[in-house]
């Protein structure tokens, strides 16, 4: 995301530039924003490729822990918890 947001900055720094004459500097920070939003363009489409393919953790692991997590907000057995506190 931070790729994205220089690359806005850099496309508002041009057309201000652009639109006080500075043509030099304009072309130079839309060449900047042109290049950040193609690299983060190719990044998405590679993440977005690559995400189906990341390996998804077991929905047992969750129910595991959940015992544990609950029995410390309450504070252990003596707030009516069955699970020990893990320490």
């Amino acid at each position: 995301m931070n790729l994205l947001y220089w690359a806005l900055i850099f496309l508002i720094v041009a057309l201000i530039a652009g639109l006080l004459g500075f043509v030099g500097l304009a072309a130079a920070a839309a060449s900047i924003a042109r290049i950040l939003f193609f690299l983060f363009l190719i990044i998405f489409i590679i993440l977005l490729i690559l995400a189906p393919a990341r390996p998804k953790a077991p929905e047992s692991s969750v129910a595991a822990v959940e015992p544990v997590i609950t029995c410390r907000l309450h504070g252990g057995p003596r707030q009516g918890c069955t699970a020990a506190p893990a320490r």
